[in-house]
């Protein structure tokens, strides 16, 4: 999510000086990824436990590969597109790794991890923007960049949480009340809709 939501904030400025996005446009960029992020979390609302495995793998994909996509065209509606998809992805990974975590795992004292990793996302692809930058990567090339390293950053960690998921099925620790029938579920979107 670090990778997928907030790289656009560092490339953006380049993509100004380069003459291939105005500040309209890119206006209307990062509101398509804001808009996709709500669709994503949406989408994935019932999502059982069981299932945020393959959530998290499909969402890492698809991240890294919207973003590489990037590199493809300048094209507004193009970029408009791509980052729409983007914020599907990063809501569904975030919904699917706190599934995971918290419910197929049961491990509530590790959630703080889980959403610091939001902000070492953000620290690593501004590290990447910046180091880019330094050999005089244009915008298309930073994207690539970063679609790279959140694929390879992401594989190793997708086949960590499939070695910790090996024999364990959601009945042996999942009481089977969802979330949502404990907290109603449109008070949580209220909840993140102020703090997030």
């Amino acid at each position: 999510m670090g990778f997928g939501r907030f790289c656009f904030t560092g490339i953006f400025p380049v993509m100004v000086d380069e003459g291939s996005l105005t500040l309209d446009g890119g206006a209307y960029v990062a509101s398509a990824n804001y808009a996709g992020y709500l669709l994503g979390a949406l989408l994935a609302i019932n999502t059982h436990p069981n299932d945020s495995f393959k959530l998290c793998l499909y969402s890492i994909l698809g991240t890294a590969l919207t973003i590489a996509f990037l590199a493809v065209s300048q094209n507004v509606w193009f970029l408009i597109v791509m980052r729409g998809l983007s914020g599907v992805f990063s809501a569904t990974a975030m919904v699917g790794a706190s599934s995971w975590l918290l419910q197929y795992k049961g491990d509530h004292r590790a959630s703080p991890i889980l959403y610091a990793g939001i902000g070492f996302g953000i620290f690593i692809s501004a590290e990447f923007i910046a180091i880019g930058q330094h050999f005089g990567f244009g915008s298309a090339k930073l994207w690539f960049l970063l679609g790279g390293a959140g694929l390879l950053i992401g594989i190793p960690c997708i086949l960590l949480m499939k070695l910790d998921s090996v024999g364990k099925t959601v009945d042996q620790i999942y009481t089977g009340i969802h979330i949502a029938e404990v907290f109603d579920k449109w008070k949580l979107v209220l909840i993140s809709l102020v703090s997030g």
